[in-house]
């Protein structure tokens, strides 16, 4: 639509794409910025992918790192040193993040772009390294930073929303910002429209990734997550990437010399229920499943509804992969190996 694209960073995005056409510049690293390039091929859309979780903080200078000692980890993990060190060092990756995106600010603006270009930051996930988070379907994996700041009248004054957002509503609103028409079959919408309707429910699903075979659907509302599991004979923390990691090694260690709390057995370990319901503004980390509970029946009813009433739209995760495409993935790739049923 007459804008100068480019993507510096990351491009595996899972599926098959015609880059060319889709960027006008693409760059391995997402550094250094080519503000004036950018000046000079105006107007522009980019995307600048940071290393979020994904940075080497073991470099980061020591007085800046914080100290395991101080953070609190979240209660659906082991309350011992490895995991005080995890969550520490997931906030050095976070520091790290914001110190590149400092710089990216500073070079748009040094380069006379800042005040008629539109910043949007969001994250994909919750922490690489706590394993209910990257790769599944709940608060952790699901709520992520979404940020955005720019000129009148494209970004209203300062405030802060606690509206449900998809995703899919960025791209939406991206359109109306550079004039395009969003196309009838569109799901997501305008963020900043002035009949905004805020939503009333986010569906999300999770099917195999990687190695690991799973099918899980959930919907988020104003207050409660509503989740359906499909393959209940696999427990939560089934073989996966992250298996030689040391954080993982130590849940399996410990549930295996029965030291592990209970709720963490169950939560890891245990047979997984068909239906989770949870009140995340009172228990964001998903520890008290309300199924079953009768003074929540009749929210369980309702997002029953909404579940059902998403899927009968079309699942497409709904069959088993192809033999042929199990095959593939069982063939030695870096993720590990194939241990489900559906490869033997």
């Amino acid at each position: 639509s007459g804008y100068f694209t480019f993507n510096l960073g990351k491009s595996d995005y899972n599926f098959i794409w015609d880059q060319k056409a889709t960027y006008s510049l693409e760059q391995k690293s997402r550094s250094p910025v080519p503000w004036q390039k950018l000046k000079d091929n105006q107007p522009f859309f980019g995307q600048i992918q940071t290393a979020g979780g994904k940075n080497n903080t073991q470099k980061f200078p020591a007085e800046r790192k914080v100290d395991p000692s101080t953070v609190t980890v979240p209660p659906d993990y082991p309350q011992n040193q490895l995991y005080r060190e995890v969550v520490a060092q997931h906030y050095d990756a976070i520091r790290m993040d914001d110190d590149f995106i400092g710089t990216v600010l500073t070079g748009l603006k040094e380069a006379g772009l800042a005040d008629n270009t539109i910043v949007v930051y969001f994250g994909d996930h919750g922490a690489n390294n706590l394993v209910r988070h990257k790769q599944m379907p709940t608060e952790g994996g699901l709520h992520v930073p979404f940020i955005i700041s720019g000129p009148d009248p494209y970004v209203p004054a300062t405030s802060v929303r606690d509206d449900l957002v998809n995703l899919l509503d960025l791209s939406a609103t991206t359109l109306v910002w550079a004039g395009v028409a969003i196309p009838d079959w569109y799901e997501g919408q305008f963020l900043f429209d002035t009949k905004f309707v805020p939503r009333t429910v986010v569906a999300s699903a999770k099917d195999r990734l990687d190695h690991t075979i799973d099918r899980v659907r959930t919907v988020r509302r104003d207050r409660f997550r509503y989740t359906r599991n499909y393959k209940t004979d696999r427990i939560f923390l089934q073989p996966q990437y992250r298996d030689p990691k040391d954080y993982v090694k130590n849940l399996r260690e410990l549930y295996a010399s029965g030291k592990l709390s209970p709720k963490l057995t169950e939560i890891y370990f245990g047979e997984r229920p068909g239906e989770e319901l949870y009140d995340v503004i009172e228990d964001p980390h998903q520890l008290n499943n309300l199924v079953g509970e009768p003074e929540f029946e009749e929210e369980l009813i309702r997002h029953r509804s909404l579940i059902d009433d998403w899927l009968s739209k079309g699942d497409a995760g709904e069959a088993e992969e192809s033999n042929e495409e199990l095959g593939y993935q069982s063939d030695g790739h870096k993720w590990g190996r194939a241990v489900n049923p559906e490869y033997e």
